[in-house]
């Protein structure tokens, strides 16, 4: 077999058991490697880029979508979080809520928070 020059080849199987022998814990690498061949691709959105912003809810529109004016002014036009609809957390017109707004298109965002 030929290798690329530049790319870095993937740990073979026994050199994995070899260092999981000198750990003491035979799956710890093999988790540790899938974890890497399971990482984000670099063009994804980084999950730390998201910005928060407090506001109410002005409208109801179809599909599950809300109209919501946030404290600082800012109209956005934001969807629920799936966890709140796995828990069917109800969302009525007036409610305060936390929404996650990406700074790449800050006119669309996700309810993540339902104030009491």
């Amino acid at each position: 077999m030929s290798e690329v020059q530049g790319a870095e080849a993937a740990p073979s199987v026994e050199q994995l058991r070899a260092q999981a022998s000198v750990v003491g814990h035979a799956a710890a690498p093999f988790a540790q490697a899938a974890a890497e061949a399971a990482r984000p691709s670099p063009d994804k959105e980084p999950v730390g880029d998201k910005l928060e912003f407090d506001g109410a809810v002005q409208e109801i529109l179809p599909n599950k979508m809300y109209r919501v004016k946030a404290d600082n002014g800012l109209g956005v036009l934001a969807t629920i979080s799936r966890r709140m609809l796995q828990y069917y957390i109800a969302i009525r017109p007036g409610d305060r809520v936390t929404v996650e707004v990406s700074p790449y298109d800050p006119s669309r965002g996700r309810i993540t928070y339902r104030h009491k």
